[in-house]
């Protein structure tokens, strides 16, 4: 089976991961990088790209790949126990 690069946004935007933002193919690096947000989401209550209102779908998709790729695994995690923290 060969890599693709030009599949359409699958899952939930809020949770899913930047590559499949991207148009990649998922793995198993993309669960847990969603996971990852849903945990963050049960702990924190929000995700810092929750609430971008838009006209269309797609500058939703956009606007919150934006924020996904602009926020820092520290910010993402400052009010987490530090074992999120981890790399």
């Amino acid at each position: 089976m060969n890599f693709r690069d030009d599949k359409k946004l699958t899952g939930t935007a809020r949770y899913c991961s930047i590559n499949t933002h991207l148009g990649y193919e998922q793995s198993r690096r993309d669960d847990l990088e969603s996971m990852m947000y849903g945990l963050i989401y049960m702990f924190n209550g929000e995700l810092p790209w929750m609430g971008i209102k838009t006209q269309e779908k797609e500058d939703k998709y956009e606007k919150i790949l934006e924020s996904k790729t602009k926020t820092t695994v520290e910010e993402l995690c400052s009010e987490l126990p530090s074992i999120f923290m981890i790399r």
